[in-house]
């Protein structure tokens, strides 16, 4: 199927649309999420007649790719692999 100049610049103004309500809806999702926690405080763990609700801690352990690539630059450079992408983007004039 090929996009006449028109339906893709009204695809695009439909994507921002999307895009803005996606954003709208992210931050009321946080909104409700802080109400619950600011509830439960230090608590982790309650329970409704129908939920089971959990703010846990944990703690995740991750790879500084960064500070090993400034002590061992060599052996960084030897686990380096290059993939091809290709990115979407689109700007107003």
């Amino acid at each position: 199927m090929t996009l006449t100049e028109k339906q893709i610049e009204n695809r695009i103004r439909k994507l921002e649309t999307l895009k803005a309500e996606k954003k709208e809806i992210e931050k009321a999702i946080e909104a409700v999420e802080n109400e619950i926690k600011n509830q439960m405080q230090d608590t982790q763990e309650i329970e409704t007649t129908n939920y089971k609700i959990k703010w846990t801690v944990y703690t995740s352990k991750r790879f500084d790719s960064t500070a090993f690539k400034k002590k061992h630059e060599l052996l960084y450079n030897k686990f380096i692999t290059e993939k091809e992408a290709r990115r979407f983007s689109y700007n107003k004039k």
